[in-house]
């Protein structure tokens, strides 16, 4: 008996599958940090895929919800990892011109 093969879908563009710890049969989508990005953009999406694999942050902010559907994760208010903050620098980065080159 022919075994079917398991596909996997592809993430959602400009990011990529990483594996929590803690779920080794739970796949979870997270951004993928981009060539020549500001390091306030570099650092809020490292911080937030150090969430997703580790269940914590390291400001401290530990997972709540970690499941095939992403994660949430309770940041400090001055984390580079919290949606706004890291909202803003991408914000800026692309007002300076520079991203999407």
């Amino acid at each position: 008996m022919k075994r079917k093969k398991h596909t996997v879908p592809e993430p959602p563009p400009g990011k990529e599958w990483v594996t929590p710890k803690r779920m080794p049969d739970t796949r979870v989508a997270v951004f993928v940090i981009p060539d020549g990005a500001p390091d306030d953009v570099r650092e809020g999406i490292a911080r937030q895929r150090i969430a997703a694999v580790d269940g914590a942050c390291p400001c401290g902010g530990a997972v709540y919800v970690l499941d095939a559907e992403g994660f949430w994760c309770e940041h400090e208010d001055d984390c580079p990892g919290l949606d706004r903050n890291l909202l803003v620098a991408m914000r800026e980065w692309r007002a300076s011109g520079w991203a999407g080159r």
